[in-house]
């Protein structure tokens, strides 16, 4: 008896077979559904009824006035008041932070 062995290449082509048949095999198995169409005959289906009319186009609103400019942008972080700044750069936990806040009389709401 002769007993084949397989090569390399043989195994990959292999391999490869069965992924791509695998990779198309949800397209072939959704051939056969079932789709919507505008005719069955397994059940009646009423008529379909007639497109409405258009309807006019509304009048258009009165312009709003023109909004003012925004603030320039900063990089994030950036603190714009010069006293909170400060707070930051003096401070590393959040109570010490909070405090200084308070002695410069900043509301932390305000940010």
């Amino acid at each position: 008896m002769s007993q084949k062995t397989l090569s390399r290449r043989a195994a990959l082509l292999r391999v490869g077979a069965l992924a791509g048949a695998a990779y198309a095999a949800p397209a072939f198995t959704t051939m056969s559904m079932a789709h919507a169409s505008g005719h069955s005959d397994a059940s009646a289906s009423s008529a379909s009824s007639a497109s409405s009319a258009a309807s006019e186009a509304s009048a258009s609103s009165a312009s709003s006035a023109a909004s003012e400019a925004s603030m320039a942008s900063r990089p994030s972080g950036a603190v714009s008041d010069p006293g909170v700044q400060a707070c930051v750069d003096s401070t590393t936990t959040d109570a010490e932070f909070d405090q200084c806040l308070q002695d410069a009389g900043i509301d932390r709401s305000a940010f």
